[in-house]
C-alpha cells in the first residue's frame, strides 16, 4: 500500500463501518475501495493500518459516493 499511496488518485484510510479499508479517488466521483488480504491487517502502534507492511490487497468495489 505504501507504493499505492504515490500513484494517481488520492489514497486514504477509511473509518467507521469501512475501517480497515482504503479508498482511492478516481474520475467523476468514483472511488476504488480495497482492503488488505492479511487478517488481521498489519497495524502501527497508534492503531492505524501499517501501509508499508500491507503487500497484497483485495478489490472490494468501485462506487460513486455521489449516488
Amino acid at each position: 500500500m505504501e507504493v499505492m499511496r504515490n500513484l494517481p488518485g488520492y489514497w486514504e484510510e477509511l473509518k467507521g463501518d469501512r475501517a480497515g479499508q482504503f479508498s482511492a479517488r478516481l474520475h467523476g466521483g468514483m472511488r476504488l475501495i480495497v482492503k488488505p488480504q492479511k487478517l488481521p491487517p498489519p497495524t502501527k502502534p497508534d492503531g492505524g493500518l501499517d501501509w508499508l507492511a500491507i503487500d497484497s490487497i483485495y478489490i472490494v468495489e468501485m462506487v460513486d459516493y455521489h449516488d
